[in-house]
């Protein structure tokens, strides 16, 4: 896979599903240390029907920022407008991500990346694996913030 080794050297800490060497024990782990150290409110996300719901055109918009190579995006876009077939009804999609394609993993830690690094930046505790995550806070109102946060970037 070309496009693993560009965008994982980049991908956060908190970051552990679908990526080589990190698993969910190890995101249990954080998620273990951190109460430990006093993280007592909990924010818990599960974005649902997640790889069905990306949206090609965000996601697109990451991979180019990274990729320059023509046929390398040509190629995830074809592999993203793959035509469905359901029942006698075809239909080619506008979001979402293949699930049970190789690529479909790396796609959605792609498209979750920004996430990630706004949580980071703002100081907040956040561990995701995949399109579950937590983020622990000392506070309430800390972790109402992180909650608008999340809300407004998921739009």
């Amino acid at each position: 896979n070309v496009l693993e080794p560009i965008f994982e050297r980049e991908f956060c800490e908190h970051s552990y599903g679908f990526r080589p060497g990190r698993g969910a024990k190890d995101a249990l782990r954080r998620v273990d240390g951190l109460l430990r150290e006093g993280g007592r409110y909990v924010v818990d996300a599960d974005l649902k029907s997640y790889f069905d719901t990306i949206p090609h055109d965000r996601l697109m918009a990451l991979v180019e920022g990274r990729v320059a190579d023509g046929r390398v995006l040509s190629l995830i876009r074809r592999f993203l407008k793959q035509g469905v077939l359901d029942g006698l009804q075809a239909w080619t999609p506008v979001q979402g991500t293949p699930q049970g394609a190789v690529i479909s993993p790396l796609l959605a830690n792609i498209y979750l990346h920004p996430l990630d690094s706004l949580m980071r930046d703002a100081g907040y505790e956040m561990t995701r694996y995949a399109d579950d995550f937590v983020v622990l806070c000392r506070s309430l109102d800390e972790a109402e913030r992180a909650l608008t946060m999340i809300r407004q970037w998921a739009g």
